[in-house]
């Protein structure tokens, strides 16, 4: 009987055991739940809601009307900002006192008003980063003035922002989510050509019009982009090509900053015999435009006008060894994605077919006695970028150019692994918390990105690039916040 007893005792006493420890773990399951899920998901969904609602209803008609937006719905939440002189809005949290030496996170997102329909979750996700109150360390979120992709917010700030060690996370959206801690180069040059004009030699005016683009920043996507340079250096490079007499009496591109351009309004002077012959070829390239771009360009107009009476739209026009510079130079630059072949030395982070560079075409303008060609190239690196501007500086100097480099910003590397490492594991712990095994991918931008200007301010900080898209949006809000109150303290989570 005392065995009996001793064994039910003992029995008792592992019942006891095992139910502390499943209330101990549900306890722990519930308070890594809540950690774990620190956005705020319906004013979340309300605020990139209220921003696509926006962009339905008419969109926003200029980066001030952007700024608005933003700054309504901070001071309706009563949250202190500044804007600094390049219209930066900086959100800053000092931070709980035990939490003063804890290195400083640093939540970096664009604001374009002509992207901000596509940009609608990154917006919103950083906007409540600023909004969530946390137990954390300093919290700065900089909304970036980036009208143009020119990047004109993150040249201009202030370094002070950019401490030793900050954690800096450059926020964005597009098709796939991943985790990156390097991006490529890009130059900005200009190629010169000189301009003469003469007195008209043709009979007839043709008046080509583009316009309803919606202007994207350029990257990889360059194909998938429409240029109205690239459809005028078309219809010239047919002109050319079939000897037709013709001149340029004038031409005008609405560019758009780092972007594809949006219109162009060109007046091509032909004599009337020649007409039917190029509005042929002009109808086909119309044609090809919609069945490409209409989709994406709703507004999308390509049109033009046979003007019988060429006096009335032109007094003079290009001189035929002009055209025939023009025309060439464009003919030959080559605008596109430039790709590692069989016979190139292949970088152990690349493989044959691979992007390596591309090379875009982002203005034409005319001034005083010149015409200017702008180019806008991004490479993986310093050396194949040479490869790329030799092909322009090679086009621009065989027809007597003068090829100018304006601008050059290196690559962005950051060999510091330790933000992608904590980021990654906490993505992982709140994908946890959703019933879900999810990795968040690694990956090399393969184009140009911010995180090269956010660099140059401080080489001391732990720099990475966030993407998400329209899966992961809340899964990696909570990330970003999971991080910023944590730190790397994954038992918390």
């Amino acid at each position: 009987m005392k065995i009996s007893t001793h064994l039910s005792h003992k029995n008792k006493t592992i019942i006891i055991f095992i139910t502390v420890l499943i209330s101990v773990a549900l306890i722990l399951a519930i308070y890594i739940k809540t950690n774990s899920k620190l956005l705020d998901k319906s004013e979340y969904k309300k605020l990139y809601k209220s921003i696509k609602a926006t962009e339905e209803s008419g969109g926003f008609s200029s980066q001030q009307s952007l700024r608005n937006f933003i700054l309504n719905w901070a001071d309706e939440k009563n949250l202190d900002y500044e804007i600094d002189n390049q219209n930066n809005i900086i959100f800053t949290s000092t931070g709980v006192t035990r939490k003063k030496k804890v290195s400083p996170t640093v939540l970096c997102v664009d604001y374009n008003y002509e992207t901000a329909n596509n940009d609608a979750k990154a917006l919103a996700a950083a906007a409540m980063t600023a909004a969530t109150e946390l137990n954390s360390g300093k919290k700065i979120v900089i909304f970036f003035d980036n009208e143009r992709n020119e990047a004109k917010g993150y040249n201009g700030i202030d370094s002070k922002y950019f401490t030793d060690h900050s954690k800096v996370i450059y926020l964005d959206y597009g098709k796939s989510a991943y985790i990156s801690t390097s991006s490529y180069a890009q130059e900005r040059s200009r190629i010169r050509i000189p301009a003469e004009r003469e007195d008209i030699k043709c009979d007839t005016a043709i008046r080509v019009r583009i316009s309803g683009i919606k202007s994207k920043p350029i990257n990889t996507n360059i194909s998938k982009l429409p240029n109205p340079i690239i459809a005028f250096r078309q219809i010239l490079t047919r002109l050319k090509e079939k000897s037709i007499i013709c001149q340029i009496a004038d031409f005008k591109i609405e560019d758009n900053g780092l972007m594809n351009p949006i219109s162009l309004d060109a007046t091509i002077l032909v004599n009337s015999y020649s007409v039917n012959s190029i509005t042929k070829y002009i109808d086909k390239r119309i044609n090809s435009w919609e069945k490409s771009y209409s989709d994406d360009n709703e507004d999308l107009s390509f049109t033009y006008e046979i003007i019988d009476d060429v006096q009335t739209v032109a007094g003079s026009a290009y001189s035929q060894e002009t055209f025939d510079t023009l025309t060439s130079i464009l003919y030959t630059i080559n605008e596109g994605n430039y790709k590692f072949e069989e016979s190139d030395f292949i970088y152990p982070e690349k493989e044959i077919g691979d992007n390596y560079g591309m090379n875009a075409i982002i203005n034409l303008h005319a001034e005083e006695d010149h015409i200017y060609i702008d180019l806008m190239s991004q490479a993986f690196n310093l050396e194949l970028m040479e490869r790329i501007t030799a092909d322009n500086k090679a086009a621009c100097e065989l027809f007597g150019g003068t090829y100018e480099s304006i601008e050059v910003i290196p690559p962005f590397l950051n060999r510091n692994t330790a933000l992608l490492s904590n980021i990654n594991i906490t993505y992982l712990k709140v994908n946890d918390s959703y019933g879900k095994n999810i990795i968040l991918a690694s990956e090399m931008d393969n184009y140009f990105t911010p995180c090269a200007y956010l660099q140059s301010k401080n080489k001391k900080m732990d720099i990475v690039h966030l993407k998400m898209n329209s899966s992961t949006a809340v899964v990696i809000s909570n990330t970003i916040l999971g991080y910023i109150e944590k730190k790397g303290n994954f038992l918390s989570i």
